[in-house]
């Protein structure tokens, strides 16, 4: 029995013992597959990015000075690489606007009276010289006022002359007025001495005396009538002054009854036809002078300061397309439209190399092309607008220009004005010259004065 129970112990302890020995090699299996994962891990990790990793875990210094491995901080002392341009020149290509041509000078020929049209001799493409007869008004109307001015007149002078008649009868009635009482002033004189001396009654004499009194008194009412008589003939002939221009007046205006050309030139529009009823001020025809024509173009605002009165431009009109044509700035209009804000702008034509000037017409359709008085404008990529800040949404804005500090270089915030976008590059007007270097693009956001590195992409 002994030897059977140590016998099974034996057994067991055999039995244990195997069981430890794969439990071992099992641990080991797993340290071993342990090391090679983290092996694996640590030869796909750059050194210096595992002793940054260590020293952030670590919360150690950098060489930098500082702590790293802090919440929120990142490595960006790396200057920022940007693309480098040049400012382009805008001289050459110019701006192009579109307009019209018409006359300098262009007269509209209105009605004068109101009456009906008899006759139109002309019609559009007619030329005219000033003082040419081309039409005829009825002129029944007006003839009949004549008359009646004239008879009017005629009458008013009558009574003038009857007022001058009575005024002569007036004069000779003051003069007998005057000899009777002069006649009444010596009988009362006398009697006055012999009612003295006794010889007569004092009743007599006082009789005498009355008479002088009346005759004195009629002399001055006969005064008075010839005064009153004077001033009707004044106001009688105010009033045939007037009535004589009243007949002046009516025959001028029969005379706009002949419809005569205002100036030399040729008929651009007419606006009627015989037989219509046209009322004063109502508009016939318009003519115009074909020899001297101008374009009228519209500028914005921001192009008014870069041109001039007397300024040269090339015009192209699209009926003479082989055939450009110079021109000068007439007149820029001190006000701009104000719905469309656009400032109108007068350009002269110079025809004189053209073989028949008078073949242009009014309507035609011109491409004017300005450049800046001033002189060159720059043009700059768009993306230059981009790297500035606020995308160009305003005239005004900024963008970056590089300056050389030693062996550093610095972007520069610099204020600009735009002009107009042109296939993706920005007319710049102001605060930038052709030549000057510009940043078109970087990769990180910029800030005035921020050293900077060229990219490969740059011009410069």
């Amino acid at each position: 029995m002994s030897v059977m129970k140590q016998g099974g112990n034996t057994q067991r302890g055999i039995s244990l013992q195997g069981f430890s020995g794969r439990h071992d090699g099992i641990q080991r299996f797993r340290f071993v597959l342990f090391g090679l994962v983290l092996i694996s891990l640590v030869g796909c990790t750059e050194p210096s990015s595992l002793a940054s990793g260590l020293r952030q875990g670590a919360g150690q210094p950098d060489k930098g000075g500082g702590r790293r491995g802090q919440k929120g901080e990142s490595n960006n002392d790396n200057p920022a690489v940007v693309e480098i341009l040049q400012a382009s020149t805008a001289l050459d290509e110019g701006q192009t606007y579109t307009g019209t041509t018409e006359p300098q000078q262009q007269v509209a020929l209105r009605a004068q009276m109101a009456a009906q049209l008899l006759d139109l001799s002309v019609d559009i493409g007619d030329r005219v010289t000033q003082g040419q007869t081309i039409g005829q008004l009825d002129e029944a109307l007006v003839q009949a006022a004549v008359q009646a001015a004239e008879a009017e007149l005629a009458g008013r002078q009558s009574l003038v002359a009857q007022a001058r008649a009575e005024l002569l009868e007036l004069q000779a009635a003051i003069d007998e007025a005057k000899a009777e009482q002069e006649q009444a002033r010596v009988d009362a004189q006398r009697l006055r001495g012999l009612a003295t001396e006794g010889a007569i009654s004092q009743q007599q004499a006082e009789l005498a005396e009355t008479a002088l009194r009346v005759a004195q008194q009629q002399v001055r009412s006969a005064q008075e009538q010839f005064r009153a008589q004077e001033q009707a003939i004044a106001t009688a002939q105010q009033q045939v002054s007037a009535q004589r221009a009243v007949l002046v007046q009516v025959e001028k205006q029969q005379s706009f009854a002949t419809l005569a050309a205002p100036m030399t030139g040729v008929v651009l529009a007419r606006q009627v036809e015989p037989g219509d009823f046209l009322q004063a001020g109502q508009e016939i025809l318009t003519i115009g002078d074909l020899l001297d024509l101008q374009v009228v173009i519209e500028i914005t605002d921001q192009r008014r300061g870069q041109i001039a009165v007397g300024q040269t431009v090339r015009v192209q009109l699209d009926a003479l397309p082989n055939q450009p044509l110079r021109g000068s700035i007439l007149q820029i209009s001190p006000v701009a439209d104000p719905d469309s804000r656009l400032i109108p702008v007068e350009i002269a034509l110079d025809t004189s190399t053209l073989d028949r000037p008078d073949a242009l017409g009014s309507g035609l359709l011109a491409r004017v092309t300005l450049a800046s008085e001033g002189g060159a404008s720059a043009l700059v990529s768009e993306t230059a607008i981009a790297v500035g800040g606020d995308g160009g949404h305003s005239s005004r804005t900024r963008l970056f220009v590089l300056e050389e500090a030693g062996d550093e270089l610095k972007a520069v915030a610099r204020s600009v004005q735009l002009g107009a976008n042109r296939n993706g590059q920005i007319e710049v007007l102001d605060g930038l010259v052709p030549g000057d270097r510009y940043i078109a693009k970087s990769d990180r956001p910029l800030q005035d004065g921020q050293v900077v590195q060229r990219s490969l992409a740059s011009e410069l």
